[in-house]
């Protein structure tokens, strides 16, 4: 859908302009650590790269057949047999072979590989690669984009199914464990380092992806670790080497009719086998256009098989390992999910805003704020966080749930007082507390304990605007501030509709506080009538969800989910093996086991209930033993006493 516009504005580049578009569509290609050589000023530019056995030239001229002469000849003379033409000059094919075949004057010497207008603009208009080129041109992206029913399914597949994530998880401990059989002993950066370059789509995103896979692979003692060295298990090294001697065997006839047609050696020949394989298992073409497309056409010219180049490809692609193309496009697939695929899972918009309400809000506030503490909180808070920016997806949470942040604020402080004076082990239930603040604190403080420093339930909540005699719309203020400062912003309020709100009055609760029910009448109205932006909404409140289910430009669902779901595309910048639960440690997972104790806990309101329970507890441990704690059992029991 991009091609013709991207094709236009790359033609028209000045010389400067077009080298960055350059730079990125080689990128695109698997090129790696590219720079740009000062040249003579005749209309091109030498880059170089990782790749040292190749030559790229970058070049507007418009004699592109002189051009290519000129510089087959500097690459010659550099005892070098291939070079890149990357041009944005639009070269038409029959000129192209007319010109290899009659007027090209190293034919045989050196393979030169030719990225001309039309190419550059097709791999740049797929939905992976044009938001960023687009944004090099300096040109604004359309937010709705034009997808087939085909793609559209594909999408919600790659990043809602379980399928494709243990299948992604499986190619990446399977890659793995052959790149240790094949090294050795070998550091964990090496390891990933090398699984990185092997895998394709993001490297970001892999190297996170095979953090994680590697944990897995080390828990299950199929890896081990010893003095900084990594190493398979001897059951695993027997399946490996079972499996290749089968693999071995398999491609060992058709090895010797390649070796004995061609006059090839065995190293160069096991070196265009495994070049051959990568290519076929990401379903591309021997002969395509490609970092290890180009290094398999570097050899060929090398071994001065030019001329039967296509019936060498034909031998390569009937060899034993052209199987593997069967798994070819699932992989590509799932490993070049991206933002792109979170746009057409959503409607197809490319305006995506992630609304939190006050449930995930406030973890999400306080795992921000004391991210320094290391606690679950911080972790799960951050990879939500890292995850919408590395999408370019705002952050955004409506000004009635910040007025909710605010009250569960002023009901902490409320608290306090009773607070100082209840018995270590039923502050410690609080964890599971209702109350947000009282929860967080808990956990916060604990962490922060374990490191040798102290803070007490009124500091911390000062230190969100929280005090006993400051108002509603000052705490609010201050907690708008404090999310603003990590890029967290605050949507105006808007009006509800009356039929969102009887729609949300229907499903809640008798007796549900009047204003919650506004607050969520007035999200559900948004949600359901702003056609222009696509939306996720973080929730915990399975009522809402259901109420904007089937709405295409929405996903509603708890934060664990959402982070499972965006880290499925590329872009992302977590390990991946944290998303399965990130969030769900939060107050409304984990502990709500002891959630019905801690509510009784916090129906003690005075400091003289609070004090009769630390004597109970005191007692009762030197009743019953130091493994005494609080229990339901117990606090009827003390409810009992207090109340006779």
């Amino acid at each position: 859908m991009y091609f013709s516009g991207l094709r236009r504005s790359i033609q028209s580049l000045e010389e400067k302009k077009f080298y960055d578009i350059a730079i990125h569509f080689l990128e695109t290609e698997g090129y790696k650590d590219l720079s740009i050589v000062d040249g003579s000023g005749d209309g091109g530019r030498d880059v170089v790269c990782s790749r040292k056995d190749m030559r790229i030239q970058l070049s507007i001229r418009k004699n592109w057949q002189q051009k290519i002469n000129d510089e087959a000849k500097k690459t010659l003379a550099a005892g070098k047999h291939h070079f890149i033409y990357v041009t944005n000059v639009a070269i038409r094919e029959i000129d192209k072979d007319i010109f290899m075949s009659e007027a090209y004057k190293y034919k045989g010497s050196v393979e030169v590989s030719i990225r001309d207008l039309n190419k550059i603009s097709t791999s740049l208009s797929k939905a992976r690669y044009v938001e960023q080129t687009y944004v090099l041109l300096g040109l604004r992206i359309d937010n709705r984009l034009i997808a087939t029913p085909k793609e559209v399914a594909l999408s919600n597949l790659l990043l809602f199914s379980p399928e494709a994530r243990a299948l992604k998880e499986n190619i990446v401990e399977s890659n793995l464990l052959a790149i240790l059989y094949k090294s050795g002993s070998i550091t964990d950066v090496e390891l990933i380092e090398k699984a990185s370059d092997s895998l394709p789509g993001s490297v970001v995103t892999n190297k996170n992806e095979i953090s994680g896979a590697l944990r897995r692979l080390i828990g299950r003692n199929i890896i081990s670790s010893s003095h900084g060295l990594l190493n398979l298990s001897d059951a695993e090294k027997k399946v490996l080497m079972a499996a290749e001697g089968e693999y071995l065997l398999s491609i060992d006839g058709d090895r010797k009719n390649i070796l004995e047609k061609y006059e090839l050696d065995e190293p160069t020949l096991d070196r265009i086998i495994e070049i051959a394989l990568e290519i076929s298992s990401r379903e591309k073409q021997l002969n395509g256009d490609g970092d290890l497309e180009d290094e398999l056409a570097r050899l060929i010219s090398e071994k001065k098989l030019n001329r039967r180049k296509q019936e060498f490809y034909d031998d390569l692609s009937k060899l034993t390992f052209a199987r593997v193309q069967l798994y070819g496009k699932t992989l590509d697939h799932i490993f070049n999910t991206d933002t792109f695929d979170v746009y057409r899972a959503l409607g197809n918009n490319t305006q995506v805003l992630l609304i939190l309400d006050s449930s995930v809000a406030m973890p999400m506030l306080f795992g921000l704020a004391f991210g320094n503490v290391h606690s679950r909180y911080g972790a799960s808070s951050k990879a939500l966080h890292e995850l919408c920016k590395a999408h370019g997806i705002s952050l955004m949470i409506p000004r009635y749930y910040v007025n909710e942040m605010a009250s569960h604020g002023q009901k902490a402080i409320s608290y306090l007082e009773t607070y100082e004076e209840l018995p270590d082990e039923a502050r410690d239930v609080l964890k599971a507390s209702g109350n947000a603040y009282l929860a967080h604190y808990s956990n916060i403080a604990e962490t922060l304990k374990n490191n040798g420093v102290a803070i007490s339930l009124s500091g911390f909540l000062d230190y969100f605007g929280v005090n006993k005699n400051t108002a509603l719309g000052n705490i609010e203020q201050r907690i708008e501030t404090i999310l603003l400062e990590f890029g967290i912003n605050i949507m105006p309020s808007n009006k509800w509709s009356q039929v969102a709100r009887s729609r949300v009055q229907e499903k809640k609760k008798l007796g549900e506080n009047r204003i919650l029910i506004d607050h969520d009448a007035s999200l559900l109205t948004l949600l359901s009538e702003d056609t222009e932006k696509s939306y996720i909404f973080a929730t915990w409140d399975g009522i809402l969800m259901d109420l904007v289910e089937g709405t295409s430009r929405v996903y509603a669902d708890n934060p664990s989910k959402i982070i499972d779901f965006l880290g499925m595309a590329s872009g992302s910048s977590f390990e991946s093996d944290k998303s399965y639960s990130l969030l769900s440690s939060l107050i409304y997972c984990d502990e709500k086991r002891v959630a019905d104790l801690a509510a009784k806990i916090e129906s003690i309101h005075t400091k003289q209930m609070a004090f009769q329970l630390r004597e109970f507890s005191d007692r009762s441990r030197v009743k019953q033993g130091s493994n005494w704690h609080l229990s339901n059992e117990s606090i009827n029991e003390f409810f009992a006493i207090v109340t006779e």
